[in-house]
């Protein structure tokens, strides 16, 4: 595995940040192991960017290969049809006076070399406080709304499902997520001025906040272990340029997401050979805490199919248990007294 591992993280170098892959001649067995952990960590179409570029004697085998093209050419398509719905959510709201902010992976792919190659999964947006008057419309357009989930609604335009958020964060009582709410929603309105477009991309800073949020929620609470996907949104968002880095870090200071960030940062540097100079601004970690999390990150399950239910439950209590130590480092607190006992 450790094998298969170095080298993805070496063609995830060269797809992100152009570094030249290592001289490695693998096996038809490794080559079909680095695909079925490039899928799993939600790679795979960035890795074969950097598989294209290498001389034809390093290639995977032709049968490998074609499979490769097909699952890249396919998140591609995703990304083509998410496009063009989004461009017809804008024509069903262009009566009313709201505006759409695209959140999450279609947002995060512009930071991609190639944003069609970073793999997504539904549209999430938020409607600057005009959720109820988005959702009419949507379903004055002959398109069916379920607002089973108290915290989104959810419909499909051609296929595509949209998750249309009420707020950004979990509409906790806790003081600090309503700060990180009031600015992320200080910074959607920002957006919303800056552009003469009903369907707005959200502020660098913002976007990074978000992200940072949601990641961590997904690592500390859910039963599914963030992936390396994760990881390469992260370290193209620091390389880009865009972030004011300094504000950030006011920012989240004092939030869960403040050594959540500092264990990414560090997790980009030493995986994906991002620059040291990043530790600067997020601080290094301990290397257990570092250790931990990648082994959790690169040992991706999902556990889904249990959710809601007692298997679920002690999936997640012995997840907490196994990695104690890590989540009350980032977390700050005793995770499983607080989840199991203080709500």
């Amino acid at each position: 595995m450790d094998k298969i591992l170095k080298y993805t993280l070496s063609l995830l170098q060269t797809a992100l940040f152009g570094v030249p892959t290592s001289a490695v001649h693998l096996t038809d067995d490794e080559w079909y192991a680095l695909f079925d952990f490039t899928r799993k960590q939600a790679v795979t179409a960035l890795c074969y960017d950097a598989i294209l570029l290498l001389p034809e004697d390093m290639r995977p085998p032709r049968k490998i290969l074609l499979q490769w093209a097909v699952l890249a050419e396919n998140v591609e398509k995703v990304h083509i049809s998410q496009k063009m719905a989004i461009g017809k959510l804008s024509k069903i709201i262009s009566n009313i006076d709201a505006n759409v902010l695209i959140m999450k992976g279609f947002s995060l792919s512009r930071y991609y070399p190639m944003p069609m190659h970073r793999e997504f999964g539904d549209v999430d947006f938020y409607c600057c406080g005009n959720h109820d008057e988005v959702c009419r419309c949507v379903e004055e357009a002959g398109i069916e709304v379920s607002y089973e989930n108290y915290r989104h609604s959810v419909f499909r335009i051609d296929g595509v499902p949209f998750e249309n958020h009420r707020y950004f964060l979990y509409g906790s009582s806790e003081d600090a997520e309503k700060q990180l709410e009031t600015f992320l929603q200080q910074e959607a309105e920002t957006s919303r001025k800056q552009s003469d477009k009903n369907i707005v991309l959200g502020t660098p800073l913002g976007t990074a906040v978000f992200f940072l949020k949601h990641a961590e929620r997904d690592f500390v609470f859910s039963r599914l272990n963030i992936r390396l996907r994760t990881i390469c949104d992260w370290a193209v968002m620091l390389n880009s340029g865009s972030l004011d880095y300094n504000q950030l870090n006011i920012i989240k200071k004092g939030k869960t997401i403040d050594r959540f960030a500092d264990v990414l940062t560090a997790a980009c540097v030493e995986q994906l050979g991002l620059s040291p100079d990043f530790l600067k601004f997020f601080p290094s970690v301990k290397k257990n805490v570092l250790d931990d999390f990648l082994f959790m990150t690169l040992n991706y399950q999902n556990l889904t199919k249990s959710r809601g239910t007692l298997k679920g439950r002690l999936q997640r209590l012995f997840k907490y248990l196994k990695h104690y130590n890590t989540y009350k480092y980032i977390f700050g607190k005793n995770i499983i007294n607080w989840y199991y006992f203080s709500k």
